[in-house]
């Protein structure tokens, strides 16, 4: 075979494996990320549920009312804060 027949035959065969039809993978699809909001309820333990405590009078005279209203104070306070401790276990961390 001649040199210039082996040319043309390599030249053919080079050429035609650049024509060929070359498919590139795909790229990979992403997922979308999807946030939402969840309701979770939340068990009250039944210390935190209690009745206020109110700090009953001994009497009408006034050192006792005045008694009994200084304590009653203390006892909004504490109820005071037991609600808080409600709303908290409800808060997001």
């Amino acid at each position: 075979m001649s040199r210039r027949l082996q040319g043309l035959i390599a030249f053919v065969l080079l050429a035609t494996g650049c024509t060929r039809n070359v498919q590139l993978p795909t790229p990979a699809v992403v997922p979308k990320v999807v946030t939402r909001n969840v309701t979770q309820f939340v068990p009250v333990p039944a210390a935190l549920t209690a009745p206020c405590h109110k700090t009953p009078r001994r009497s009408n005279s006034v050192l006792d009312v005045v008694d009994a209203y200084n304590a009653r104070g203390d006892d909004i306070d504490e109820c005071n804060a037991r609600m808080q401790a409600i709303r908290d276990l409800g808060a997001l961390p």
